[in-house]
């Protein structure tokens, strides 16, 4: 495998995330930024730190690592700009399952970063749990992996819609139950059948459903759809209490 390089084509010059002046984070919101990843910025590898450089190394695609650095470069540019500190200067840690977190933060700024293709998005919240997910929509066999993680109310919904709306319905599932996943932080402890999501199109403040291994985390969080680009799919989950999404664009373009 090649070094990881930054490359002299395509490239555009840094740029700050566009936050308020000074970035603030309220309690009763959660904040999505959009990235596209399609070309990267001058001076994304030098904001990682050896452990991200090294995960980057790891991709067979020069496109994917590029991605990677791109993602993890824009996720640093914006914490940067609520901590007060260089972007390189943001330290990382992980929860007991394994759930990135800010390492010795001066305000508890919690995060949460997905992405797929060429777009990732970041959720952001304080003293608040937050899990983000993107799924790019692709043609796969639906019915035999619904089968298998859904449950079986989500499963028969599934089954019941005309066979055109079953790949969207199934990715719309997926993220809303990845971004749940990804807010309680305890990874395959937690399995995708263990509750339940809406899998209809229209938005909902609450597209949790049930949850009947623990019926308290039904009132403790809320999973919410995140618009998305044409052909992909997003949703945010976050607890406990109310909240709402506030949404930016920061495509670095």
């Amino acid at each position: 495998m090649k070094p990881l390089q930054s490359t002299k084509m395509d490239r555009v010059p840094a740029q700050s995330v566009e936050l308020p002046d000074p970035p603030r984070v309220r309690a009763g919101e959660v904040y999505v930024f959009k990235f596209l990843l399609n070309r990267p910025t001058v001076g994304d590898l030098e904001l990682l730190d050896s452990q991200e450089r090294e995960r980057a190394r790891r991709f067979a695609f020069e496109r994917d690592r590029q991605r990677f650095v791109a993602a993890h470069a824009r996720v640093r540019r914006t914490l940067a700009a609520y901590l007060n500190r260089p972007p390189e200067s943001v330290r990382f840690s992980a929860s007991r399952y394994g759930k990135p977190q800010i390492a010795n933060p001066p305000i508890d700024l919690r995060f949460n970063l997905s992405h797929a293709g060429n777009v990732a998005l970041l959720a952001v919240a304080l003293s608040r749990e937050v899990g983000i997910d993107i799924e790019q929509e692709r043609p796969i066999e639906v019915l035999p992996l619904a089968q298998r993680f859904f449950s079986k109310s989500e499963f028969n919904a599934l089954c019941n819609l005309p066979a055109t709306e079953r790949q969207p319905a199934f990715f719309r599932c997926w993220t809303r139950k990845e971004a749940f996943i990804k807010a309680l932080g305890a990874g395959l402890f937690f399995a995708l059948d263990d509750f339940e999501v809406s899998i209809q199109e229209a938005e909902s403040d609450q597209l949790l459903r049930a949850c009947a291994v623990a019926p308290d985390e039904l009132l403790r969080w809320r999973i919410r759809s995140v618009p998305a680009p044409a052909g992909y799919c997003g949703a945010v989950a976050a607890g406990p209490g109310d909240w709402h999404v506030v949404r930016w664009r920061a495509d670095m373009e």
